[in-house]
């Protein structure tokens, strides 16, 4: 049986660089996705270390607010300012990302916010479990497979939940 998670994995790193290279996407959009990309990889980096660093946490807070304008400003070009009047606030992000994805079952993931501290909680020490650090990380990485799987074919899911109800 294949993890979904893996296939979480598989069609971002593959996916992401695929749109690195495409042409013709929303210019903004395609700046705050390898912003994001950044934000998730420096993230990851941390968290391989043999010591997880706490502080990951708002490497993946940074991501997956990036991300989440991202996508809006691919599907339906988000400008700056309209970027700006989101700010840092996560919940208005993810009301834009519903509102431009449609994707309202992700309506549940709203409670994993929670695990993200507030952007004034930068300055400080970070003191969050494991769990909950990978919680965030698994939300900031699942977001960015949403958007390599809308804007490339890059979609193992389809082929790998085919494959487990087949067993």
């Amino acid at each position: 049986m294949t993890c979904p998670r893996r296939t979480l994995t598989l069609d971002y790193g593959l996916g992401i660089d695929d749109l690195r290279k495409t042409q013709g996407l929303n210019e903004f959009g395609a700046q705050l996705l390898m912003s994001a990309d950044q934000e998730l990889r420096a993230s990851t980096s941390i968290l391989c270390q043999h010591r997880p660093d706490p502080r990951a946490i708002l490497n993946c807070r940074m991501a997956l607010e990036i991300f989440f304008k991202s996508y809006v400003a691919l599907k339906n070009g988000l400008s700056q300012n309209q970027a700006k009047a989101i700010g840092h606030n996560l919940n208005k992000g993810l009301d834009k990302f519903f509102e431009a994805s449609g994707l309202n079952d992700w309506e549940r993931s709203r409670q994993l916010l929670s695990v993200f501290p507030d952007i004034q909680e930068r300055y400080k020490e970070q003191d969050i479990t494991f769990q909950r650090l990978w919680d965030g990380y698994s939300l900031a990485h699942s977001v960015g497979a949403v958007i390599v799987r809308e804007f490339t074919d890059r979609n193992m899911l389809e082929q790998v939940m085919a494959s487990n109800n087949a067993n």
